[in-house]
């Protein structure tokens, strides 16, 4: 094992502005980095709904400061959806492609959340897919899809979704 995935903070519960816990997020990280780095280890951090690092802003903003290679991001198409995050490879590919090693994928849609397939939603999945293709992609696509049950640390998709979520993924791969 070399990669360890891991997430940004949770700020306090009842804060409204997330800005206010970046720089310490960025701190806590930078001693996690240093310490992953002389132990041969990589930090994948994933963006992650309801924690400091959940949008592309603030995740660029803690990568950037830190700027180690041991410190990459992981790109989570449904999860910045369900932030918010219209068009967003469109508008943080160029930003976030430096840093970015790793990708999950599931896709869900603006309007409410709800997590689906690949490809079905407003998370630009084939839009990504096709980026990665052109830039050499050679990383982990991990199949996330989530589509039965999903909660605060938990996600379900049991054997038949994810038969469907890897049917997308493959149908999505082949328009490349």
């Amino acid at each position: 094992v070399r990669d360890i995935r891991l997430f940004s903070f949770y700020p306090p519960e009842g804060t409204d502005s997330y800005d206010d816990y970046v720089q310490e997020a960025t701190e806590r990280l930078q001693i996690l980095t240093e310490k992953a780095a002389q132990t041969g280890f990589q930090l994948l951090l994933e963006n992650e709904k309801h924690i400091v690092g959940d949008t592309p802003e603030r995740c660029h903003k803690i990568v950037s400061t830190i700027n180690h290679p041991n410190l990459r991001l992981i790109w989570d198409p449904a999860n910045y959806v369900q932030v918010g995050v219209a068009h967003q490879v469109e508008r943080y590919w160029d930003l976030l492609n430096p840093f970015t090693t790793y990708i999950h994928i599931k896709d869900a849609f603006l309007n409410d959340g709800a997590v689906c397939a690949a490809g079905e939603g407003d998370g630009q999945v084939v839009n990504l897919l096709s980026r990665l293709k052109a830039n050499g992609y050679e990383g982990i696509l991990s199949l996330e899809p989530h589509l039965v049950e999903f909660g605060r640390n938990s996600g379900f998709s049991g054997p038949d979704g994810m038969i469907y979520a890897a049917k997308a993924l493959e149908s999505l791969l082949a328009q490349l």
